[in-house]
């Protein structure tokens, strides 16, 4: 950015030559436009961006940073200290827990998107190498969804720091350390679903570890899965009839124009909410009337032709509460700075939109809208196997719960093949 860059840039924020003079003065001026500019672009308001522009030269003067260097995040945090004493004496103002950590938060996304800050090492986990290995082997292997892969690595570095205090090295493992381990989850109050999700992971990278050599094949086998009682209950999604008052909503405020769009994807075509959330403007194709999905379990790259209902509510979406951003995401923030929706908020879109309608169901949120999804396909004669295909699943279980509860359904069906399906 030229220096005649920096004088525009400033002079739209600060109209008075006094303050804006402070500003151009300062050090690290390249640093600190860009940075600015950076907000802007993404949608940042002026009140905002003046504020963080003035802490900026405030971190200057308290860093005493004269020139570009790498600066701890100690330094950043004893700054902020010092900056909430300074508010303190200032009329009208009190020191409290928000000035140190308002003034820590704002500098160090300054300094990181600079480049400028310096972070501590964090020491590694015992036998990291080896849950790094496994991972390496779900991501580029077994291609499993990013989130399957998180939640492994959570279990995972738990059960890294209790060995890291009890063996030196990983041969050393044994199948009593893990059954130790797994009783302490239990008699923490893990329930049993959490406590199989937990043994499922640890026995998996056990066996993965086994085929590598790196430990005997005894420990995997050994670990007993905790039962779970499942519930004998049918799919646990809405009523079609239901489904459709939530398509029929008759909203014209850009949160319900973008929750039409993501209700119609959610229970015409049956996504889940990370599925939605990757959409991008790319995966439309409105010429041939095309939309591309990216499964979130392995990878699968699948074609749907537009149906119509859908395709007006996302072409209305797009033309009348899109917010104007560079994001290429379908679905974005309505505020500043403008990024891409996270899945957690899909949820509360639809959740919200059917406690709105008083709609009956087991399960609020789009996972719900896929069972309605699934079992209306049912009840329209689809195959278990057509309706697998259609949802992104590799085999039959789990599309079998659709056909199980309704022996009409059941009746239709019986001339397909059901072997595998439990």
């Amino acid at each position: 950015m030229p220096t005649s860059s920096y004088q525009y840039l400033f002079e739209g924020l600060f109209p008075f030559s006094k303050s804006r003079s402070k500003y151009l003065n300062a050090s690290l001026l390249k640093e600190r436009a860009e940075y600015v500019s950076h907000l802007l672009s993404q949608g940042r308001s002026r009140r905002e961006v003046k504020f963080i522009a003035s802490m900026q030269v405030n971190a200057i003067k308290l860093l005493n940073l004269r020139e570009a260097r790498l600066i701890h995040s100690r330094e950043v945090a004893e700054a902020g200290s010092e900056w909430a004493i300074d508010m303190e004496l200032h009329k009208h103002n009190r020191r409290g827990k928000a000035s140190a950590y308002n003034f820590t938060r704002i500098v160090t996304k300054w300094l990181t998107f600079s480049g400028l800050l310096l972070r501590p090492e964090v020491p590694a986990l015992p036998f990291d190498e080896f849950v790094r290995a496994y991972l390496e082997e779900l991501h580029n292997v077994r291609s499993l969804a990013e989130s399957t892969i998180y939640h492994r690595h959570h279990h995972l570095s738990k059960l890294q720091r209790w060995l890291g205090e009890r063996r030196d090295s990983f041969t050393e493992v044994c199948l009593n350390d893990v059954d130790d381990y797994l009783d302490g989850l239990r008699a923490n109050g893990f329930r049993p679903r959490s406590l199989l999700s937990a043994s499922e992971a640890i026995r998996d990278f056990f066996r993965f570890c086994a085929l590598q050599g790196w430990c005997s094949g005894s420990i995997a086998r050994g670990i007993l899965m905790p039962r779970v009682h499942h519930r004998q209950t049918g799919p646990h999604g809405p009523a079609w009839k239901d489904v459709r008052r939530m398509l029929n909503f008759a909203g014209t405020s850009p949160v319900d124009l973008r929750a039409n769009a993501i209700i119609g994807l959610c229970s015409i075509y049956g996504l889940r909410r990370s599925e939605v959330v990757q959409l991008r403007l790319d995966d439309f194709d409105w010429y041939n009337e095309i939309m591309t999905v990216r499964r979130a379990k392995r990878g699968r790259v699948q074609h749907f032709p537009i149906q119509y209902e859908v395709g007006e509510a996302i072409l209305t979406y797009l033309k009348s509460a899109r917010p104007k951003s560079s994001c290429r995401n379908l679905f974005t923030t309505f505020v500043a700075p403008i990024r891409p929706m996270g899945a957690p908020c899909v949820r509360s879109v639809v959740s919200k939109r059917m406690k709105l309608l008083r709609i009956q169901s087991e399960n609020l949120g789009p996972h719900a809208l896929r069972h309605a999804c699934a079992t209306q396909l049912l009840n329209r004669g689809f195959s278990l196997h057509e309706i697998a295909d259609f949802l992104g699943h590799r085999g039959l279980s789990a599309v079998s719960i659709y056909a199980k509860y309704n022996p009409r359904l059941l009746r239709r069906v019986a001339s397909f093949s059901l072997t595998g399906i439990q």
